[in-house]
């Protein structure tokens, strides 16, 4: 049984079967509805056609029945391994982006028997899907509108283990096919790091495993790769690129080969669509520490920034050139001089939290108000010198921002914080859960010194 989560506008009777999911698309933005998918045809669709025969790519999951409309939008379809479609409590973590307004998050229980999923929206221009349980991150994906459907999230084929199967990452890297785990145990590893398309970099913890950069140049560069996951690790000692640019002055005026990032993607040239369909990644769940550039992004690479720790940094995230949509959700920023350098770029920044920098934002060619261009929502700011943001328009506001022991990086929310109890951006969900905002906020944060994840990924994937 397929579980599709659509644009359609869906019959009462399918919704009345498919509650509670019903009940989740009629909270929602107006559009988005259910689909249950079974043999019988769907009234409201077209007749299918038979696609045109074509060779299948190698390790690649099988790809679901598709019968979506002429213009879908932003959307995914993936099968459910045999071990999460059995399994209780996994729930399912959407955030939607759109042009010019706020985005959409959505979380829901996997339903019973479900055997894939198959999501889309079409006014939304990027959507993030994310499989968890309590114990943890299943799998995580980024779509962008005008790009292939076609994900690897939950499509593990085995899982290499560094340093037990391979000495270096890189290594590993380069043996995994689309949609494997490369899995890094606790330590502290100096390499720098390209990735290929599908791959999964996960860290033991971000507590316990390091990627210390060795030299200049990117820490992890996503460039040509895309549907990439780097998550669990701790990055640092990136330096600045080169000497001809002031990386305090001009972070927005000046191109990649000048900054350095511990996590960096360029689209150039690689087409000429919206966006750059080979160069996208999720970033989640990782500490940034003493660097110049944390994260890069240029010209059309696309990246969901969400539930991370930037702190000890000059930059924290670069979005130069970029022109397509950009998540920065959930993430702490603190002692910078600079919390976010963006220039021409459709950024969502959402439920953040900025301490203790000189400037909050840097933008250039974009006004709050296009509709292509930047969305700033429910972000908590204190001891920002120059935020250049309007504090009390659209919740973001300035706040005292307490943490439990910032001397020991322990950078989640005191409890008695002003901002523990702050919860502002709009969400659908089946179920009561964190929504404060910051790094360790909201459905996904639950990420502290977390165990070991391997053999529940593993049980879960079905990969031993």
């Amino acid at each position: 049984m397929t579980y599709r989560l659509s644009s359609l506008q869906a019959s009462s009777a399918r919704l009345r079967a498919a509650a509670p999911l019903a009940l989740l698309c009629s909270l929602a933005l107006a559009g988005c509805s259910l689909y249950v998918g079974d043999d019988e045809p769907d009234p409201l669709e077209p007749e299918p056609t038979e696609p045109e025969p074509t060779e299948p790519e190698p390790s690649v999951p099988p790809t679901l029945p598709e019968r979506l409309p002429s213009d879908p939008g932003v959307g995914v379809s993936f099968w459910l391994p045999e071990a999460v479609k059995s399994r209780p409590g996994v729930y399912v973590h959407l955030v939607w982006s759109f042009d010019g307004r706020a985005p959409r998050k959505q979380v829901f229980v996997l339903p019973e028997g479900a055997d894939a999923l198959s999501i889309n929206d079409s006014d939304a221009t990027m959507l993030v899907v994310t499989l968890f349980d309590e114990h943890g991150i299943i799998d995580t994906t980024t779509v962008t509108e005008g790009c292939p459907q076609r994900t690897w999230i939950a499509a593990t084929k085995q899982i290499h283990e560094v340093p037990d199967d391979f000495a270096t990452i890189q290594a590993a890297i380069d043996a995994a096919q689309p949609g494997d785990i490369v899995y890094v145990h606790s330590g502290v590893y100096r390499e720098h790091l390209r990735m290929r398309t599908g791959v999964r970099l996960v860290g033991r913890s971000a507590e316990s495993t390091h990627l210390v950069a060795p030299s200049g140049g990117n820490l992890i560069d996503f460039t040509e790769a895309r549907d990439v996951v780097v998550r669990g690790f701790t990055l640092s000692g990136v330096t600045q690129a080169t000497d001809n640019c002031d990386p305090y002055a001009d972070a927005v005026n000046c191109g990649p080969s000048h900054f350095s990032g511990a996590i960096f993607g360029d689209g150039h040239d690689l087409d000429t669509q919206l966006a750059s369909c080979e160069a996208s990644a999720v970033v989640m769940h990782n500490i940034f520490s003493d660097n110049e550039g944390g994260v890069v992004l240029y010209y059309h690479a696309v990246a969901a920034f969400m539930n991370n720790l930037l702190f000890d940094a000059t930059n924290g995230v670069i979005v130069n050139s970029h022109h397509v949509p950009t998540l920065m959700a959930n993430n702490t920023f603190v002692d910078m001089f600079r919390g976010l350098s963006i220039s021409r770029s459709e950024t969502e920044v959402v439920d953040n939290i900025f301490v203790g920098m000189e400037f909050g934002f840097e933008t250039e060619g974009v006004q709050l108000s296009d509709l292509d261009a930047m969305w700033f929502q429910c972000n908590a700011v204190d001891g920002v010198a120059s935020p250049n943001l309007e504090l009390g328009e659209r919740d973001n506001d300035a706040v005292e921002v307490g943490f439990r022991d910032a001397l020991s990086n322990d950078y989640r929310l005191d409890p008695d914080s002003q901002v523990a109890s702050t919860y502002c951006t709009p969400d659908f969900a089946e179920y009561e859960h964190d929504r404060t905002p910051g790094a360790y906020g909201g459905p996904l944060g639950n990420w502290y010194q977390r165990p070991n994840e391997l053999e529940h990924l593993r049980e879960l994937l079905g990969v031993y």
